[in-house]
């Protein structure tokens, strides 16, 4: 009778084990099972608003303006779209929308495909363009009409085979046409009214991140100021005076605009420099996106330009003056050991010692020596848009739009 008891008591326990070993695993699956079903969904929001990105580069959005695009038709996943300026570029955030919640959102930089067909654009000219030394032009041409020939400079003749590797057509324009024209939102008149929240700049603070689905932070340096420590993202770094950038500067993203902007010994930053007077770079490496701008309209100072040595700048170099008094105006100069992979651009000159991996558009070329000063020569120096990026988009213009980077 015992060994009975002692036999429903063991079977009745293991019946009980049994039970709650299946539930378990009822349980389980089925938790498994929604947390799929939740990762499944949030996968779907995020490249709801990834689409909704993409969607938006076939749009013709003016800035602050937002738009609803629907991802299936009659269905209940939709996006919202908004455009914003950030420095060349558009900033477009995609909010995946799912019966009327936000559930996503991802935002990007947008570019226009430069048009890379022209290595150089040089403007018509009663001088032809000479060239000296190891110089090399890879790509198609447009030149003055006087075309281009050897010169001996410097105790130099021309060392290669070929002038120009690619076809040359020939120019009739005496200045870069306007539609190569630098077109950003400036706020060098200090006016941030409604642009954000603005704070003064500390050096005690070591880093500032603002993601770009916040609101825009503008930090003010009130003298001339060195930046130091990390920041990143939607923030406009602000000076009527002096900005220094060094190596203890690690920007990504941002904006800097100032009277003059000097970046030394500064490694692996991106952001858009924007000045009225100088930007002076050197021993500096500036990662995609980078701009180097700088458009001066009244001060006639000789010192005035862009300065580049021995650095490489992946993105966009462009010079615009109002100067006519020749010899004053300002230009660029990339010197020796300088790389500039993108587009430079100058409604002036370029001294150009370096090389450029994609399209240099200019009035002239200039050409200082020891012993003289010469016009529309290049001397060692190198410009190829053969081993230029396929997608390599620089400020946002009329063109085929798409990303140049996810910032968000």
């Amino acid at each position: 009778m015992r060994i009975a008891s002692y036999s429903l008591l063991l079977s009745l326990i293991l019946s009980i084990v049994i039970f709650i070993t299946v539930n378990s695993s009822i349980v389980e699956s089925l938790l498994f099972r929604k947390s799929i079903i939740q990762y499944r969904e949030v996968i779907n929001h995020s490249l709801n608003s990834i689409s909704g990105v993409y969607l938006s580069l076939e749009t013709n959005l003016v800035e602050q303006e937002s738009i609803d695009l629907q991802i299936i038709p009659n269905g209940n996943d939709s996006v919202r779209v908004l455009m914003q300026k950030w420095g060349v570029f558009d900033l477009v955030t995609s909010y995946a929308i799912k019966n009327g919640r936000v559930m996503a959102k991802k935002t990007a930089m947008i570019g226009s495909e430069p048009n890379n067909s022209k290595c150089l654009i040089l403007s018509n000219s009663n001088r032809p363009l000479a060239l000296s030394g190891k110089t090399t032009i890879q790509g198609d041409c447009v030149l003055p009409k006087l075309g281009v020939k050897r010169a001996y400079i410097e105790g130099q003749n021309f060392q290669g085979k070929q002038l120009i590797e690619g076809n040359i057509t020939y120019n009739t324009l005496s200045n870069v046409p306007s539609t190569y024209k630098i077109k950003y939102r400036n706020a060098f008149n200090g006016n941030f009214e409604n642009s954000g929240s603005i704070i003064y700049y500390s050096s005690e603070v070591d880093s500032l991140i603002n993601p770009f689905s916040h609101p825009r932070i503008i930090l003010l340096c009130e003298n001339e100021t060195t930046i130091t420590g990390y920041y990143k993202g939607n923030i406009i770094i602000y000076s009527n005076e002096t900005l220094n950038i060094n190596a203890t500067s690690k920007l990504t993203d941002v904006q800097v605009i100032a009277g003059s902007i000097h970046i030394k010994s500064a490694g692996n930053c991106s952001g858009q420099f924007f000045a009225k007077e100088i930007i002076e770079c050197s021993n500096s490496q500036l990662v995609y996106p980078s701009i180097l701008a700088l458009n001066e309209a009244s001060n006639e100072s000789n010192d005035n330009g862009i300065f580049i040595s021995n650095s490489t700048i992946d993105g966009g170099v462009y010079l615009e003056t109002a100067i006519i008094h020749k010899k004053k105006k300002p230009g660029i100069t990339v010197k020796d050991n300088s790389i500039v992979r993108g587009q430079l651009v100058s409604n002036s000159w370029v001294d150009l010692r370096g090389k450029v991996i994609g399209q240099v558009i200019t009035n002239y070329f200039f050409l200082k020596t020891a012993s003289s000063v010469y016009e529309n020569h290049l001397l060692e120096a190198s410009i190829t848009n053969r081993d230029f990026p396929k997608s390599f988009p620089l400020y946002a213009q009329t063109g085929k739009k798409t990303i140049a980077k996810w910032v968000d």
